[in-house]
C-alpha cells in the first residue's frame, strides 16, 4: 500500500432490497362448455359401459386382470326432465315432504350415531315416518297446554304451502328399487353433503322423501339452480345474451338455466372408506396433482400405499378417462378454444385395486382443492404447459392424425404430486361443520372468542 494512501476501510456497498415476490395467480374460472362438460348426464353413459367384449378381454390379457373390466362408475339413473313444482319446491323456504311421500330416520327425530357400514340400522321398514301424518308434538308444534296460551284469537297458524308430483316420486321409488334399496342424490353438478345431518349423517335414502328432503335442505343444491355457470370469464361472456353466462345479482330467486337442462340424479349407495377417495386435477391431457378427499382425519397406512395409490390412479386415467372425456377431445375439431383442457375428476380405489370414477369437476374457484391451493394448481399448470410442444396442424387428408389434433401432447411426463392426512399435523378443519349449527350461532363466532363469550354473558 502506497504510505501518501491513507488507511481508510473500504466501502461496502449496501445490499440492494430483495425484489417483491411476485403476486400469486387468481383462481381460475371455469367456462360454460366446461361446466356442461362435467355435468352428470354428460359423461354417465360413456363411462357406465367404456369397452367393447373383445376390448375387455384383451385389456384383461394386458393387465394380467382375473376378470375383464366391465364399468368404470357406479350404477345410477337419471331422472329428466323434472316438472316445474319441483324446482318450486326445491327453492321455498323451510322444508316439508311432499304429499304422497314418507321418510326413514330424518323426520324420527332420533340422529342416526352408527357408522355408514351398519346396514340393519338403515332397514327401510324402521323408523319410517310420513311427515304428512303428524305423529308427535315435536314434530307438528301442537302443545295445547303451552303455545296455544300465548295465541290471541287474532292470530292464526301459517299454513305451509304443500307440493305434490306423483309422477317424479314413482320414478324415484322405481329408481331405488332398481338400484338395491338405497341410493345417493344429486343434481347435475352437486350433491347434498352439506345436509346430510338432517338425514342421520349420511347421503343414504331409502324412501323418496328421504331424496326430497335432503336436496331441499341444501345449500349446494341450491347453488347449482340459482348460479351454475354463472363464473364464466369474460371471454366467454361476450356476445352472450342477456343473462347468459352472468353472475346473477344478489337475491335472485330465478333459476339460471331452463327447467329442461336440470336433472336428478341417483346413485346406487356404496359403503366407502373414505380414506380411499381422491381427488385428481388434469391440465393439458395430463394430471398434475392428487389430493385426499377426506382431510378431516388422519390415515396412517396411506403413506406407505402412495406409490401404490398413484400408479393406480395414472393408471386408470391412461386406460379410462382420457381416450374418453371431454367428448370433445375424441371428436375432429378446428378450434383448440373448443376443448375442454383442464378438468378435475374423483375417484375411488376399492379393495381389489380397481379405481372407480365418482364424478368430474370445473376446473376452476367453484371447486374445492383438498389439500392444495389454486394458486399452486395454477402455477403447475403453467410449468407443465411449457413441458408440451404444439401439435403440428392436422392436414385435411390425413385421417390417421383425425382425433389427435389440437389435443396436448407432451414431451415428457413428471409423475403428479400427491397429498395425503397421515397424521394430525395434516388435519384440516371439515368444511361442512358449519352446516350442522343453527345460523345464528355461526354468526356469532364470526367476531372474536372473547365477544362472542361476552355475549352469551349478557342477560336476556
Amino acid at each position: 500500500m502506497d504510505a501518501n494512501t491513507p488507511n481508510h476501510p473500504t466501502a461496502q456497498p449496501s445490499p440492494s432490497p430483495s425484489p417483491p415476490l411476485p403476486p400469486s395467480p387468481p383462481p381460475p374460472q371455469a367456462k360454460l362448455k366446461d361446466f356442461k362438460a362435467c355435468q352428470f348426464s354428460s359423461w354417465y353413459h360413456t363411462f357406465r359401459n367404456c369397452y367393447s367384449t373383445s376390448e375387455q378381454e384383451q385389456l384383461c390379457n394386458d393387465l394380467e386382470r382375473a376378470e375383464p373390466r366391465k364399468h368404470a362408475t357406479i350404477r345410477s339413473v337419471i331422472l329428466q326432465p323434472l316438472p316445474a313444482a319441483f324446482f318450486e319446491y326445491l327453492m321455498h323456504d323451510g322444508v316439508h315432504v311432499p304429499k304422497g311421500t314418507n321418510v326413514s330416520s330424518c323426520a324420527s327425530g332420533v340422529v342416526n350415531e352408527t357408522d355408514d357400514s351398519d346396514d340393519e340400522s338403515w332397514s327401510s321398514d324402521t323408523g319410517r315416518t310420513d311427515l304428512t301424518k303428524p305423529t308427535s308434538r315435536l314434530l307438528t308444534g301442537d302443545d295445547d297446554d303451552d303455545e296455544n296460551e300465548n295465541e290471541t284469537e287474532h292470530e292464526k297458524p301459517v299454513v305451509a304451502k304443500s307440493y305434490e308430483f306423483p309422477e317424479l316420486t314413482q320414478s324415484i321409488a322405481n329408481a331405488i328399487r332398481k338400484l338395491g334399496g338405497s341410493v345417493v342424490p344429486k343434481l347435475n353438478w352437486s350433491c347434498p353433503k352439506d345436509a346430510a345431518w338432517v338425514n342421520g349423517n349420511s347421503l343414504k335414502c331409502t324412501t323418496p322423501g328421504d331424496v326430497y328432503v335432503l336436496l331441499s335442505s341444501s345449500d349446494f343444491v341450491m347453488h347449482d339452480l340459482l348460479y351454475s355457470c354463472t363464473a364464466t370469464d369474460a371471454a366467454a361472456d361476450e356476445g352472450k345474451g342477456e343473462g347468459e353466462g352472468k353472475t346473477p345479482p344478489s337475491g335472485v330467486t330465478k333459476l339460471a338455466h331452463d327447467t329442461e337442462l336440470y336433472s336428478l340424479v341417483l346413485r346406487r349407495w356404496c359403503n366407502f372408506d373414505k380414506g380411499m377417495e381422491f381427488r385428481c386435477f388434469v391440465t393439458c391431457n395430463t394430471i398434475i396433482a392428487i389430493s385426499q378427499r377426506d382431510y378431516t382425519q388422519p390415515y396412517p397406512f396411506l403413506e406407505r400405499e402412495k406409490t401404490a395409490i398413484r400408479r393406480d390412479i395414472m393408471e386408470f386415467f391412461e386406460e379410462i378417462i382420457r381416450p374418453n372425456f371431454p367428448a370433445e377431445v375424441t371428436r375432429p375439431t378446428d378450434n383448440y378454444d373448443d376443448v375442454v383442457q383442464e378438468y378435475v375428476f374423483d375417484c375411488y380405489i376399492d379393495r381389489k385395486r380397481q379405481v372407480w370414477l365418482m364424478d368430474f369437476n370445473v376446473w376452476g374457484s367453484q371447486t374445492d382443492p383438498l389439500l392444495f391451493e389454486w394458486s399452486e394448481l395454477v402455477t403447475m399448470g403453467h410449468n407443465r404447459n411449457a413441458a408440451v410442444r404444439e401439435v403440428t396442424e392436422e392436414k385435411p387428408n390425413d385421417e390417421a392424425a383425425r382425433g389427435t389434433a389440437n389435443t396436448c401432447v407432451l414431451t415428457s411426463t413428471p409423475l403428479p404430486e400427491i397429498r395425503i392426512v397421515s397424521g394430525n399435523e395434516d388435519i384440516r378443519c371439515d368444511p361442512l361443520a358449519s352446516y350442522r349449527a343453527p345460523i345464528d350461532a355461526m354468526d356469532l363466532t364470526s367476531d372474536s372468542f372473547q365477544k362472542f363469550m361476552s355475549t352469551c354473558k349478557q342477560e336476556s
